[in-house]
């Protein structure tokens, strides 16, 4: 049975990720209009690619692993007063090392920009323009990390609302910063995207401010405690190096793929941008709210010795992950191409660009089931205060990553990039459950395979009927704008229903359970 206080965490984390990714897929749909995907548009993804992996390192979920399992150890053992001096401490060592982070970046720009993205070169334009957006953009860094620690200690109070609306605020910014900072700049389309990199900043501190009202209510007021000798910071130092390979691989795969991706031609880079953030829609509503809500009650379990409640909830969290993870996997499948073409063909954006990202969602959306393993799986670790184990899936998931692009994309382009991802994920979910089954024996995998095999079933026999229906519904309404975005609409309606009807036909008492703990009932 799903535990209803973890299915309630993460029904808060999912609705306002289902906000926030509806508003970041607003965001995309405007970017792709004004922008389409050309050396411009590249540019401003490399640039943002460089505070982005930083903020995969030392954002939202990465302080949760470092900073969540200590916070949580010494409030615990040691009051709540300890825990916030530890804070304090750790956001003003913290500040330091993100300061220096900065420094350094501006001063080295051209050649971060030279690494992650060489055949960039090629094209001085673009490269000047990525290097002068990724030097505006990286004092966020600060602002994230300050936004960061503020949703990791607030989650350790198990209070998620107020940090939830962090993504959302950045989304909104963004737009804000198309609609009027865009314009306002005027000129060509590489002298408007200078007001998004400002975008990127004021929504930024957004971020921050944003938590404010929820700190002071905690009684959290950051302030800095210069004390490097903190035993909370030696530990937490010693959970962030392995973590930051491990939180850091899917984003350091995706830079081996903008790396690969530069040598393909213009626009190859934004479209394997445009095919991920599609699958960032539904890995970010499971994956990051299942993995987030979780996380303090396995820390709670383990520091009180309860290994069994904290491997009933670490596989409660993996069917909870499974059950939502499977239909949207599939429903991807089903709705891919109409999906690309209602958000993503408009404007500057083309018919050619819109087949190139359908394939290249396609290929990630392979690998959804792989990256929510990981991020599910990888909070058992993290609980135990054991980052380093995970590093061995990290490993192996890069090695794949790297040798499969070179493998496989003389043969199929952007869309070989793509599924070495998602391929890679696989392997880093595999030995990731290996390696925790090994620490802390048996978890019950067998059981949960043959739910996962009658889930499978279920969303596979959906997204067939789902596509079918699709396709007969255009025959009949039409073949426009207006009547692709109603097709899609309602056969993701009939979609959700098709599944809640099978699951009960199939026996799949999980899907119930959910919902009743989801709105607060108890289950039949």
């Amino acid at each position: 049975m799903v535990s209803g206080r973890m299915v309630r965490a993460a029904g808060i984390l999912s609705v306002s990720t289902l906000i926030s990714r509806i508003l970041g897929l607003i965001r995309e749909i405007l970017f792709a209009g004004i922008f389409g995907a050309n050396y411009v548009t590249d540019a401003f993804r490399v640039a943002y690619a460089i505070p982005y992996v930083l903020r995969r390192l030392l954002g939202e979920g990465a302080m949760s692993a470092y900073l969540v399992p200590v916070f949580t150890d010494i409030r615990a053992k040691e009051g709540d007063e300890n825990a916030k001096i530890f804070a304090y401490t750790a956001y003003t060592t913290f500040s330091l090392v993100v300061f220096a982070i900065i420094a350094i970046g501006i001063a080295i720009a051209p050649l971060i920009v030279f690494v992650i993205a060489p055949g960039l070169k090629s094209n001085p334009e673009a490269f000047n323009l990525a290097v002068y957006l990724a030097r505006l953009m990286l004092p966020y860094m600060f602002l994230m990390m300050t936004s960061a620690m503020s949703m990791g200690i607030l989650n350790s109070y198990e209070h998620f609302f107020t940090p939830s609306l962090s993504p959302i605020v950045m989304n909104l910014a963004f737009i804000g910063a198309m609609l009027y900072l865009c314009p306002l700049l005027g000129g060509d389309i590489s002298n408007q995207i200078v007001g998004l990199a400002y975008g990127v900043l004021i929504g930024g501190l957004l971020q921050v401010l944003v938590q404010v009202p929820a700190q002071f209510r905690f009684g959290i007021k950051f302030k800095p405690i210069f004390n490097f000798m903190h035993k909370g910071i030696k530990r937490m130092l010693l959970l962030m190096g392995p973590a930051m390979l491990v939180i850091g691989v899917v984003r350091i795969n995706l830079l081996l793929d903008n790396i690969a991706a530069s040598f393909l031609g213009e626009g190859v880079i934004s479209i394997l941008s445009y095919g991920e953030r599609l699958l960032q829609f539904p890995l970010g509503i499971i994956g990051f709210a299942i993995s987030t809500s979780s996380l303090p009650l396995l820390s709670r379990y383990f520091s009180d010795g309860k290994l069994d409640q904290m491997k009933r909830t670490l596989m409660e969290a993996f069917t909870l992950a499974t059950v939502v993870c499977l239909p949207a996997m599939f429903g991807l499948f089903a709705l891919g191409g109409p999906l690309v073409e209602v958000i993503f063909r408009h404007g500057a954006f083309t018919m050619g660009d819109a087949h190139a990202t359908t394939s290249v969602l396609y290929a990630f959306s392979i690998g959804l089931f792989g990256f929510v393993g990981v991020q599910v799986l990888v909070p058992g670790f993290y609980a135990m205060h054991d980052t380093k184990t995970p590093v061995w899936g990290a490993l192996s998931a890069l090695v794949t990553n790297g040798t499969l692009n070179f493998a496989l994309m003389p043969f199929f382009g952007a869309f070989g990039i793509a599924l070495a991802t998602s391929i890679s994920a696989y392997v880093n979910a595999l030995v990731i459950a290996m390696l925790l089954r090994r620490r802390i024996g048996r978890l019950g995998f067998r059981e949960f395979t043959k739910k996962a095999l009658r889930i499978a079933l279920a969303s596979i026999v959906m997204a067939v009927l789902v596509w079918l229906a699709y396709h007969w519904l255009i025959t009949i309404i039409g073949y426009g704008l207006i009547e692709k975005i109603v097709g899609v609409v309602v056969c993701t309606g009939l979609g959700v229903a098709l599944f809640l009807a099978l699951s009960k036909l199939l026996g799949i008492t999980e899907v119930n359970d959910i919902i009743s703990r989801l709105f607060g009932r108890s289950p039949d």
